[in-house]
């Protein structure tokens, strides 16, 4: 009978020990998962449909083209449906030619969501980029439908120009998913 209460008495005791073995273990490890996931979106472009055209002026002349003039000038943006698309338009500060310069000082930029309309529907707002020899716009908007429209227009200020000269310049749209 001894031999088994001996026995008894140290089963409590290895029983601890076995215990305190699988808790310090389970405290120096652990493992879980992180998933991976990726959204695959269409392609995304931009393309030149309308120049800003000033037309023919005097020597004398500071036009206005608001983007919603028939003479603004436009681009399409195709992107996916229901996306963010973030959208960027610079503009130059001149217009260049072989002598003298026109200056661009104010300028015009009207976003349509549906592709149709010049008074647009989205706000970009002006960004003054110091010592930059541009004016930048920047917004964005979500694609309703695949097609957008951007028109922009601008004001000449200041015009040193000489007759006979062709002036030139180009605005930089770029667009991208957010």
């Amino acid at each position: 009978i001894f031999s088994i209460m001996k026995k008894l008495n140290l089963l409590p005791a290895l029983l601890l020990a076995l215990a305190l073995t699988f808790n310090a273990n389970a405290q120096t490890s652990d493992s879980d998962n992180i998933s991976a996931t990726a959204t695959v979106v269409g392609a995304i472009s931009v393309t030149p449909v309308d120049a800003l055209d000033f037309g023919s002026i005097l020597t004398t002349d500071t036009p206005v083209i608001a983007a919603t003039d028939a003479n603004s000038g436009s681009a399409t943006i195709t992107a996916e449906d229901g996306q963010l698309v973030n959208v960027t338009v610079t503009f130059p500060t001149t217009l260049t030619g072989s002598s003298g310069s026109l200056t661009i000082g104010t300028f015009d930029v009207n976003v349509d969501n549906d592709g149709s309309t010049r008074a647009g529907s989205v706000a970009l707002t002006s960004e003054v980029i110091s010592g930059a020899s541009s004016e930048v716009y920047d917004g964005t908007y979500t694609a309703s439908g695949t097609t957008a429209t951007i028109f922009v227009g601008a004001a000449i200020t200041t015009n040193s120009g000489v007759a006979g000269v062709d002036y030139s310049g180009n605005i930089a749209v770029a667009v991208d998913y957010n």
